[in-house]
């Protein structure tokens, strides 16, 4: 049983037994020879917003007369009398517990009392009841729009105006963000702002492009993360409905023996009470400074080491809250090293075969300074210019493309490294792309193979058998080979050797007819002569397996 719920049934028991009991202890009646009352503690464990529960832990003796029951008292309220248990949850809101149903600072009291009636002397303490309080993000956040966080309060509860609520506000890596402080771009505000000025209602603000659009937005202990939809690459929070401050730096990428300048921005008609202070701090943020300034909305100071450098703005307002802003791009050397590729590596992959033929490029990169930003991936077919190929994302090291037959192919890669520099084109090797009929005298057949016809087959026919054993050889010189077959729910199976070695066995099994598919391909890193061999297993029920050509890269 989870400790809620546990914690509602005792709530419940709580209640009835206090409507079932006297509100005075009777007059205590002892044992003779039993003169000494328990002895012990009671400490207040935890206190939970949601069920409205107060958890005490108990830590009594009694070895003569033995522990029997509890008096409890909250807010000075009625007596309550309870079965004696080491971990009581009390209800400290709904009244039935004689607590004060207001939030903020309440006080239970506890006594011990032994089976002769001797009780301790009473314990407990204060406390505060808070009201549990959670957000809501608005739906679809994107840079350079307006987002709403909007705290839910507990169910009847208004938070009276001169409530002070805390906002904090962060944005980075999922490392950044959970350890707050992580070697990566990492940025945020903090500010507190009384309920009578909207501190504890809706925020909404513009929300403002960064190096990694994922941000944390908390109230109190209350946290809700989020990632965002980018739109406008804008860094300043153009509006906000609270009054807040912004820091920005002048780059991401500080460098060691540069000026580094920050600027401080004021949001949402924010009024200062001083001149506001500036610090600098290399690592966590608690390490001792390295450089401060008082007032001035920049600060400009020279990093001396590489690593993370914490810069802080806070200052009072005119209403009595506070402002607190905080960046901490890792400062780096310089880099002046170019990134370097490797040749990319072309190959035909399996699937549709019509009306071209599809290729997979593939490559690596290395950058021994900031690291790879994004590649570039270019083609040149027939001889002709060099043309753009898109990637998935910028620095995807793969490609999906297609190419017609018949015709000559060409790629090239290179990388851009995250501090501007560009590494030289790395170009693969001249690419003739072939389709090659089943009509081929390359094609050494068994008697069983016949030609049969297909309608959506190359030159609508193909190259069928549905002997048991048939083989079909392929001889050819290249660096990539495609068998291009039809499927369909009556076509079985067949094994496929390269020069002399069996490989696999190919299903030709669909459950509606499935032409011009290239159902195995072999790449080679360079060119040479090679057979490639089919031989038929064919069943009863699935009888037929078909050559519709073969295409090959050389």
């Amino acid at each position: 049983m989870s400790r809620h719920s546990r914690a509602v049934r005792l709530a419940r028991a709580l209640s009835a037994a206090a409507a079932a009991v006297a509100l005075v202890l009777p007059a205590p009646v002892g044992a003779a020879g039993d003169v000494t009352p328990p002895t012990g503690s009671t400490e207040i464990w935890d206190i939970d917003s949601t069920t409205q529960m107060i958890e005490l832990h108990l830590t009594y003796t009694d070895p003569e007369s033995g522990l029997d029951h509890l008096l409890v008292i909250c807010d000075s309220g009625p007596e309550f009398i309870v079965p004696y248990t080491s971990k009581l949850f009390w209800p400290m809101h709904d009244g039935t517990g004689g607590c004060s149903t207001d939030f903020g600072e309440h006080s239970i009291l506890v006594q011990v009392y032994n089976g002769d009636g001797l009780s301790s002397n009473a314990s407990g303490g204060n406390f505060v009841n808070e009201p549990s309080v959670h957000l809501t993000v608005s739906a679809n956040p994107t840079t350079g729009h307006p987002v709403t966080f909007t705290p839910v309060w507990t169910e009847g509860y208004v938070p009276p105006p001169d409530q002070i609520c805390s906002w904090e506000f962060r944005w980075g890596t999922t490392t950044a963000l959970d350890q707050t402080f992580g070697g990566e771009t990492f940025g945020g505000m903090f500010f507190t702002l009384a309920a009578a000025h909207g501190g504890c209602g809706p925020w909404t603000l513009t929300l403002p492009w960064v190096p990694y659009p994922q941000f944390d937005v908390r109230i109190g202990s209350n946290a809700v993360r989020f990632k965002a939809a980018v739109d406008s690459t804008d860094r300043r929070i153009r509006s906000s409905n609270l009054p807040i401050a912004q820091v920005l730096p002048n780059t991401y990428t500080p460098i060691v023996g540069e000026p580094l300048t920050y600027t401080r921005y004021l949001v949402g008609g924010t009024t200062l009470a001083g001149a506001g202070n500036w610090s600098a701090r290399l690592g966590d943020g608690e390490n001792p400074l390295v450089f401060a300034k008082t007032g001035g909305s920049t600060f400009t100071f020279t990093p001396p080491t590489t690593g993370d450098v914490f810069v802080e703005w806070n200052q009072g307002t005119t209403d009595g809250n506070f402002l607190d802003t905080y960046y901490d791009p890792p400062v780096r050397r310089r880099d002046t090293t170019d990134p370097t590729t490797s040749v990319p590596a072309e190959r035909i992959r399996t699937g549709i075969g019509s009306p071209t033929v599809p290729l997979s490029i593939s490559w690596s990169g290395r950058d021994t300074g900031w690291g790879i930003a994004s590649y570039q991936l270019q083609k040149s077919v027939n001889g002709g210019s060099w043309t753009y190929v898109g990637l998935t994302s910028p620095r995807a090291t793969s490609a999906s493309v297609s190419a017609t037959a018949g015709s000559t192919i060409r790629f090239r890669v290179r990388a851009k490294d995250q501090a501007g520099n560009v590494g030289v084109w790395r170009t693969g090797a001249l690419l003739h792309v072939t389709r090659i009929p089943d009509s081929t005298t390359a094609l050494a057949r068994s008697p069983s193979w016949h030609p049969a016809a297909d309608a959506g087959a190359y030159g609508g026919s193909v190259t069928a058998s549905k002997g048991p054993g048939a083989t079909a050889v392929y001889r050819f010189s290249g660096r990539d080979v495609a068998w291009i077959a039809s499927r369909g729910p009556d076509h079985g199976k067949a094994k496929v050797y390269l020069d002399g070695t069996y490989v696999t066995t190919v299903d030709l099994y669909a459950p509606a007819p499935d032409v011009r598919r290239i159902v195995y391909a072999k790449h080679w890193a360079t060119s040479g002569t090679h057979q490639l061999k089919v031989v038929v297993r064919a069943t009863s029920t699935r009888p037929w397996v078909d050559i519709d050509g073969f295409f090959r890269l050389s």
